[in-house]
């Protein structure tokens, strides 16, 4: 499992608590009332700091002299 031992060092890994919307201080961004909720997780979920791993096992190895695609219509 080599995936594990870069996942702190991805950037996508939240390190931080993300900002409140009244520190984002600029004008255009529009901020949702929503987001002002005080318990915004839906009951069941829990937050997560990290991009969720979809596939445990890595990108499969593929050997491209016999893979083909086909679509038909």
């Amino acid at each position: 499992m080599s995936f594990l031992n870069n996942l702190i060092k991805d950037p996508k890994y939240q390190t931080t608590e993300p900002r409140k919307p009244d520190d984002i201080g600029d004008p255009e961004v529009i901020i949702s009332p929503d987001t002002r909720r005080e318990n915004r997780m839906p009951p069941g979920q829990s937050r997560t700091k990290k991009w969720p791993v979809l596939d445990a096992h890595g990108t499969p190895e593929i050997d491209l002299a016999t893979w083909s695609f086909r679509l038909t219509v």
